[in-house]
């Protein structure tokens, strides 16, 4: 889910990706009116 230059290094820059993406798609999904379909 993290992107590709960052997937390269497996340390905790990786793991704070995924964390940052993992927090910003479930607040994509808790924020109500976040997708304008």
């Amino acid at each position: 889910m993290a992107p590709a230059l960052l997937a390269a290094e497996p340390g905790p820059l990786q793991i704070l990706a995924d964390a940052a993406y993992a927090a910003a798609g479930l607040r994509a999904c808790l924020t109500p009116g976040f997708r304008s379909s």
